[in-house]
């Protein structure tokens, strides 16, 4: 039987690649979607909000994971998704969420990988997360979205590659009004260009690492960007962002 992709010890197990409590809160109750990007082609349709993952064992969704998804909504998890206010945002809370934000695009890739396309994620990345912190050298990014709040959208992750080989991995998502963009090196050595379309770059908040000093944040900067002009910038980009150091 596979191991857990987080501690490599317990047996997988099917678990919810998303919390159930982000769809209840989202108030989602139709199906949901798995697109092509680029000219939009539907990949698959899931009846029902209801994204399954066999990559966690037992322990870890009961343990770790179970009390991230707690510490995330006492960090105002809730009222980011909601976007219905300003959150401020401790250094304390922006761990908390950082962290959050790559455990959920982790298991949203693993979840639809074999139909959108496979990244390389180090094993060591899902062990960092367990150990309490995104893998080093990653770096996070929030913003607000102009939006129904109802969408929850998961871009095809892109690899970054340097002679042949991969050096990191960007991913980006929307959940209701919070958008995130996680980037994380694969190479040891490898060193980034600030991993943001220049037609975004007002949009987001630097979360990860902790920004210096350590003061807290006020979200979101500005909201008057839509899914789809964040899904066409997306789209538009070549990304180049990491190439070993010398």
């Amino acid at each position: 039987m596979a191991k857990c992709m987080f501690c490599g010890i317990g047996t997988q197990t099917n678990e919810d690649a998303l919390p159930r409590w982000v769809w209840a809160y989202l108030d989602v109750r139709g199906g949901a979607e798995i697109r092509r990007q680029g000219d939009g082609g539907l990949v698959r349709r899931i009846d029902k909000p209801d994204v399954r993952v066999g990559g966690p064992c037992r322990d870890c969704n009961s343990g770790w994971m179970s009390r991230l998804e707690t510490a995330f909504q006492g960090a105002g998890g809730a009222r980011l998704l909601a976007g219905d206010a300003p959150v401020l945002l401790a250094s304390e809370d922006l761990r908390i969420v950082a962290r959050w934000l790559m455990k959920t695009a982790l298991m949203l890739h693993e979840a639809v990988a074999y139909q959108t396309g496979r990244v390389t994620v180090p094993g060591a990345h899902f062990a960092a997360l367990k150990d309490g912190a995104p893998p080093d050298g990653t770096q996070i990014y929030i913003g607000g979205v102009n939006a129904s709040g109802r969408d929850i959208n998961f871009l095809r992750p892109i690899q970054l590659d340097h002679a042949g080989n991969p050096v990191g991995y960007v991913m980006a998502m929307s959940m209701g009004y919070l958008l995130a963009i996680i980037a994380a090196p694969i190479a040891p050595t490898a060193i980034w260009s600030r991993p943001i379309p220049p037609s975004l770059r007002s949009h987001f908040e630097p979360i990860w690492p902790l920004p210096l000093p350590a003061t807290a944040i006020i979200w979101p900067r500005t909201r008057d960007l839509t899914v789809d002009g964040f899904d066409q910038a997306w789209s538009r980009v070549t990304w180049r962002g990491a190439v070993p150091a010398s």
